[in-house]
C-alpha cells in the first residue's frame, strides 16, 4: 500500500512540476548547401515551434565564436523563409550573421542547432531549455 502510494505521488507530481520525460522539445527544418566549401548556406525550410539557430562547432556543445575569438557568436531567429550565409577564414568574404559584428568562422566542422533560449558565443548548449540538431556542415 505505501508502495502504491509513493508510486501514485511521484506521477502526480510529475504531471504537476512538467518533470515529463525528455523535458521541452523544440522542433525546426534547415537545409545546408555547399557544405565543404568556403561558403556554406542556411535556409530555414520550416520555424517550427524553435525561436532561434546557432552555430556549435561539431562536438564541443557551445556556441561557435569568429576565428580567433571575436566577434562573439550569436543566434539567428529561425523564421520560416529565413536564409543565412557562413563564411570561412579561406574565403575573402565577413560574416554578418551568427557572429556579433563582421569576421568569420574558422574552417571546421560545424553543428546547426534549433533552440528556445538567445544564446552567445562560448554558451553552452545545455543553457537553452530545449534544443535539437537541425542541420551539420563543413567549412573549408
Amino acid at each position: 500500500m505505501v508502495a502504491i502510494t509513493v508510486i501514485l505521488a511521484a506521477v502526480i507530481a510529475a504531471f504537476v512540476l512538467d518533470m515529463t520525460p525528455g523535458g521541452d522539445t523544440v522542433q525546426a527544418s534547415v537545409d545546408v548547401s555547399a557544405s565543404g566549401t568556403d561558403t556554406v548556406e542556411l535556409s530555414v525550410n520550416d520555424g517550427g515551434n524553435a525561436d532561434y539557430l546557432v552555430l556549435v562547432e561539431a562536438g564541443s556543445g557551445s556556441v561557435a565564436n569568429a576565428d580567433g575569438g571575436t566577434p562573439t557568436g550569436t543566434t539567428e531567429e529561425a523564421n520560416t523563409g529565413a536564409s543565412y550565409t557562413v563564411h570561412s577564414v579561406t574565403g575573402s568574404n565577413d560574416n554578418d550573421d551568427f557572429l556579433s559584428g563582421a569576421g568569420q568562422f574558422t574552417d571546421t566542422d560545424y553543428e546547426v542547432w534549433a533552440v528556445d533560449t538567445d544564446l552567445s558565443g562560448g554558451d553552452s548548449l545545455d543553457a537553452a531549455d530545449a534544443s535539437v540538431k537541425v542541420g551539420e556542415f563543413t567549412l573549408t
